[in-house]
């Protein structure tokens, strides 16, 4: 058996046992670790085993420098899931192979591991600032298609009879959540849009500053929206753009703006959408002063975003050599050699 072969058959196991995301997060990190074992420790399909099981404290710490200084890691939580991630890969081998590491094996020396773990994490000085983890791709389609089908579903008479059975509240902040999720606006920066802000015509947005385009399905929604918003106002003023139903507030708070996100994730925190929003600015090529100052958003938010879309680049062994291998062989001088 390869080293390949242990790993493909860890993250098989994996994709059974966890969820949200999990996976994902678990395939970056040991692909980092068998680069370690691979590129420091030399490892090769005819020693592999024999290394692991003698990994001592001191090269699993090391392992631990070589993530962080390799792929510039800044923050804390980044490298706790990578402890997380090695630990349960030792867990697999042990239990599906027999193969052993003492350090993983009893308490005792898991809490000596940690501790080492600790002091390497102090020695580097990460950021130890708690980040909120962006949606995963799943849950962010998942979280469309709630939105699509609360706004698309939704009549006046509906919204007007729905103040106090959350109808409404769904209805609006699915709107506001198809917002964040396509430009990864910050809180305030929704309740500050103006009628001014939205153009009608050419179905654009004005956010900090940069007019932006809806997509057409949610250009279409929208409008709609804005013939609500003239019933329940109706000879009201009121230049505010998202707005609640109650009469006495128009300004909507955090907590209906993001109601409908408490199915998926539990909570009402908009981070996770606009981090998710931003990721895809990142991989799209969009300046990091662009991102920061149209989302509003500070510098240790994009970094952290910055950091999650990196560990997409980390590949395993084979898939680095096909890819070298396919480049190469269409090199201008490949097929006159």
């Amino acid at each position: 058996m390869t080293f390949d072969e242990v790993i493909r058959n860890f993250m098989n196991r994996v994709e059974t046992d966890k969820a949200n995301g999990t996976s994902v997060t678990y395939k970056r990190k040991i692909y980092v670790f068998q680069e370690y074992v691979n590129v420091v420790l030399q490892a090769k399909d005819v020693n592999f085993q024999s290394i692991l099981t003698a990994m001592t404290k001191e090269q699993l710490v090391d392992s631990v420098q070589y993530y962080v200084k390799t792929y510039d890691v800044k923050y804390v939580a980044t490298v706790d899931n990578y402890n997380t991630a090695v630990g349960v890969f030792f867990d697999f081998i042990s239990s599906s192979y027999g193969w052993k590491n003492p350090l993983f094996e009893t308490r005792t020396k898991n809490l000596e591991l940690k501790a080492a773990y600790d002091r390497k994490i102090s020695e580097l000085k990460l950021n130890t600032k708690e980040q909120v983890e962006p949606l995963t791709d799943e849950q962010a389609g998942q979280l469309l298609d709630i939105c699509d089908n609360k706004i698309d579903n939704a009549t006046f008479e509906k919204l007007e009879n729905g103040s106090n059975n959350g109808e409404f509240s769904s209805y609006i902040s699915s709107l506001v959540s198809k917002i964040v999720l396509l430009f990864g606006t910050k809180n305030g920066n929704l309740n500050e849009l103006k009628m001014s802000d939205y153009d009608y015509k050419l179905n654009k947005l004005k956010i900090d500053g940069f007019w932006v385009h809806l997509p057409d399905k949610f250009a279409i929604q929208m409008r709609n929206y804005m013939k609500f918003r003239e019933q329940i106002l109706g000879a009201e003023k009121e230049e505010r753009l998202l707005i609640d139903i109650r009469k006495n507030k128009r300004k909507l708070d955090n907590t209906k703006m993001f109601y409908i996100l408490k199915g998926i994730t539990g909570n009402v925190q908009a981070k996770c959408i606009a981090k998710y929003a931003i990721i895809q600015m990142i991989k799209l090529g969009v300046p990091s002063h662009t991102i920061k100052e149209f989302t509003g958003y500070s510098n240790d938010v994009y970094q952290f975003c910055l950091e999650s879309n990196e560990q997409d680049n980390i590949l395993m062994t084979f898939e680095k050599s096909k890819i070298l291998d396919s480049a190469l062989r269409r090199g201008n001088l490949y097929d006159k050699m």
